[in-house]
């Protein structure tokens, strides 16, 4: 084969790659705006984790960020969901391994 098309056989390969692993860990909250004392289902989604237990991080923001965490047995397809009581929080912002940060206001 030519040099150039293993090339770009090779880079259109990882991009495929990076592109299953960024989508492979997801963070979903079941609603998007919060109620002090109210509570959300959390759902974090990742195959490669399956049966195993991860921890989302929880963070207020503001000057004075206070922080919470969540603990989420994953499924052995990788799906888990856990409730969360809402603070009285501005705002929070939750956090995952390798998933996109969700961010929702708080509301009294």
């Amino acid at each position: 084969m030519n040099a150039n098309i293993i090339s770009a056989l090779r880079i259109t390969l990882l991009s495929i790659l990076l592109v299953c692993a960024a989508a492979a860990q997801t963070l979903t909250l079941d609603q998007t705006s919060l109620t002090h004392g109210g509570t959300v289902n959390v759902t974090f989604k990742d195959a490669s984790k399956a049966g195993q237990k991860v921890v989302i991080e929880i963070v207020s923001g503001g000057v004075f960020p206070k922080r919470d965490v969540l603990s989420i047995t994953l499924d052995g397809n990788g799906v888990g969901v856990s409730k969360w009581v809402v603070p009285a929080w501005d705002a929070a912002s939750f956090h995952g391994p390798g998933a996109p940060a969700v961010s929702v206001a708080c509301n009294p």
